[in-house]
């Protein structure tokens, strides 16, 4: 189907695709009206996680993909820093 069409019209085509299924979930359109979540993260989000329910704490959605607070520890000190 796209092997025809050019590099930049198969990434708007792809771009529209992605709008268009944004707009029509509800959950996509609840995540992106959240500052700094677009359509391609609340996608990502909304597909990664099914369901949310399944998590007891929000903390735990985190670490599910990995995002974990890092630990600073020196010889006297030893804490827990918020990620960047």
């Amino acid at each position: 189907m796209f092997s025809a069409l050019g590099s930049r019209t198969r990434s708007r085509r792809a771009w529209v695709v992605l709008l268009v299924t944004v707009k029509a979930d509800p959950v996509c359109r609840l995540l992106v009206s959240v500052p700094g979540v677009g359509p391609v993260t609340a996608l990502a989000f909304r597909t990664a996680v099914e369901d949310p329910a399944r998590f007891a704490k929000s903390s735990l959605v985190g670490a599910h993909f990995g995002m974990t607070p890092r630990q600073y520890a020196s010889g006297e000190t030893d804490r827990m820093v918020k990620g960047r």
